[in-house]
């Protein structure tokens, strides 16, 4: 038994321990904790119908049918997913180097620079986001079934049992698809990854296994069913219609970000949970970061059409991040979790030309290079180790992930208002009014901090202060139902009973199935009334 898988999972489970006990975060509340359609099993068809992440909703279900909102237990289903995707890339990588190709030049050393691989990747800090933050089961799910997909297709290429493992890539593809939409790269990379490495000519690859690439295209059905529940919502967060946003000027974004992430894949530090990317409208401060990315592009581009195994890594890095980092806008420019997968390739290259720059110095892979190479390793995974418990340690409360964030971001007015918020749920109403006010002050149109703000100051009975800032969120939005709500609330306190209904009967023509202005106008009328007849 090769010793390795055990090697990494020993490593992940001591990188990922302290992270068990965290707490529900950030967009965990919308989407788990006050989602309703993850509350229940049955009808299963509901969740496959109305969720635009039909498998990996139907996992929170699950998780919550056996432990309600026990947060320990989503955060052992996503540690044992990344674990399961860290001993898939050990096969996929140990496989690729004895493919035909690459067998000659690694194959004595397959399992060792495999194991390399799967250990630094499995304890990189980057990946803690896709890991520690609950929600994003999305996209440590999705990478394990990207990478099965391709292991099952690497298997179909060398065993006789063809039909099995073609099924099997055909239902992880399937199963990605509707996890989440990065899995569209996935066929194409496939492909790539069968004519460089499996088959003697593209030909022969259609050939052998057209049905194979037919059911992956087919595939793309499950892709195209999960679209439905999301176009049928108001809210544009990606695609040509995010507002302030255009192609070019994301394209232009995208440069500073990937060479952001290209950086921190080296050294992690700091890791931000939200940074709320500004985007860029010119090219001068993205001409140093385009030079760089477009050479690497480039560079890939050279080495695919000379049939180069190492253009496969770029290729990999590049394909895997275009639906996030190209052309096509989306609401947040930069995301730590979109580079789980693009990070094997760039551990591959550095574990790769490592052992060549071994070998030449040692004139061999012997015994002195291996002893090199295994402290070199031993450093580097430790390090990333250290790095990853202290990374998990800030996700210990909402607070200390928002402070941790608005010390490394104090610019962004985004994570101002959720440290004020996550502070105000602990009671600590002047420190959450100072963040809500930084927060305006950083973003004057930003209508939510407004309203936060009037709120917290409502809990403090300064209503004069809290009209004032409910005032300025509807000059700002005159069209928010909870702001009028809210000034209804205050208003009703105050005993400016008129006025109060005036602002809940203006919240019910937004929003008539408003049960919280319904309520209040309800209220406030019998309160009008008992004070006529006295």
């Amino acid at each position: 038994m090769n010793p390795w898988p055990v090697f990494i999972l020993a490593a992940g489970l001591l990188a990922y321990g302290n992270s068990l006990w965290g707490p529900f975060v950030f967009d965990d509340r919308l989407h788990l904790v006050d989602e309703p359609l993850l509350h229940h099993l049955r009808p299963i068809g509901e969740i496959l119908s109305k969720s635009f992440r039909p498998v990996s909703d139907l996992t929170f279900a699950v998780n919550y049918a056996l432990g309600g909102l026990n947060v320990f237990g989503y955060h052992l289903v996503n540690l044992a997913i990344h674990l399961g995707a860290a001993c898939v890339l050990f096969g996929l990588v140990r496989r690729t180097l004895l493919t035909r190709r690459l067998k000659d030049r690694y194959g004595n050393a397959a399992a060792s620079l495999a194991g390399a691989v799967g250990l630094l990747w499995v304890v990189h800090p980057l990946n803690t986001q896709a890991v520690t933050y609950v929600i994003q089961r999305a996209e440590s799910l999705m990478g394990f079934l990207y990478l099965s997909t391709l292991y099952c297709v690497i298997r179909a290429a060398a065993e006789p049992r063809r039909v099995f493992w073609e099924t099997g890539a055909v239902f992880c593809c399937a199963l990605g698809m509707g996890t989440k939409t990065i899995m569209m790269t996935a066929p194409l990379m496939v492909f790539l990854y069968d004519g460089l490495f499996l088959a003697e000519s593209w030909k022969e690859l259609l050939r052998r296994r057209g049905k194979l690439y037919g059911g992956l295209i087919v595939s793309y059905g499950v892709l195209i069913w999960t679209w439905f529940p999301f176009h049928q919502t108001n809210e544009i967060s990606v695609g040509f219609q995010v507002p302030g946003i255009t192609p070019i000027s994301y394209a232009f974004t995208q440069m500073e970000v990937i060479l952001h992430y290209l950086r921190l894949s080296f050294w992690p530090q700091p890791l931000v949970f939200d940074y709320n990317w500004p985007v860029v409208h010119g090219t001068g401060a993205v001409l140093f970061p385009g030079l760089v990315v477009g050479s690497l592009l480039g560079a890939t581009v050279f080495a695919l059409r000379r049939g180069w195994a190492a253009g496969f890594l770029g290729a990999w890095f590049f394909g895997i991040l275009a639906p996030t980092s190209s052309f096509s806008p989306l609401a947040d420019c930069a995301f730590e979790h979109r580079m789980y997968l693009p990070l094997i390739a760039v551990l591959m290259g550095v574990v790769v030309a490592g052992y060549e720059v071994l070998k030449r110095v040692f004139g061999s892979w012997g015994t002195t290079a291996r002893a090199v190479a295994t402290g070199m390793l031993i450093l580097g995974a430790g390090g990333f180790s250290a790095m990853t418990i202290r990374r998990n340690l800030d996700y210990k409360t909402e607070v200390t992930l928002w402070q941790d964030t608005v010390g490394k971001r104090p610019e962004n007015w985004r994570a101002q208002h959720n440290l004020g918020r996550a502070l105000e749920r602990e009671g600590r109403l002047e420190e959450a009014i100072a963040h809500y006010r930084q927060a305006t002050q950083l973003k004057a149109d930003f209508v939510q901090a407004y309203n936060s703000l009037g709120a917290a100051l409502a809990r403090q009975k300064k209503m004069e202060e809290a009209i004032e800032a409910y005032r300025e969120a509807l000059r700002l939005d005159p069209n928010s139902q909870d702001v009028h709500n809210n000034l209804g609330a205050a208003y009703g306190q105050m005993g400016r009973l008129e006025e109060a209904i005036k602002e809940f009967e203006e919240a019910l023509r937004l929003q008539p199935d408003n049960p919280s202005a319904h309520y209040n106008l309800g209220v406030a009328l019998g309160m009008l009334g008992r004070k006529k007849d006295e």
